[in-house]
């Protein structure tokens, strides 16, 4: 869980970069899902997730990016 300092810092780095806020959840996921490249953009961030979370992450923006993603093990073998 995150304090509340978190997540007015993640907040303020979000909109710094034209995305929205922690609070608009799908849309966030939406502008985030647009952003991710190709595979390889995609692989290397599901890398740098924690191994417990790569699931969430992947299901979370999968329906958003401009390409058909491979499935998960191909990213994180």
């Amino acid at each position: 869980m995150q304090t509340a300092q978190e997540k007015s810092a993640i907040n303020r780095m979000l909109m710094s970069h034209g995305l929205g806020r922690l609070e608009d959840r799908a849309g966030l996921m939406s502008q985030l899902g647009l952003l991710v490249q190709d595979h390889e953009h995609f692989r290397s961030l599901l890398a740098r997730c924690e191994p417990e979370n790569r699931s969430a992450m992947y299901d979370s923006l999968k329906p958003y990016l401009r390409f058909t993603p491979k499935p998960l093990d191909v990213y994180i073998s």
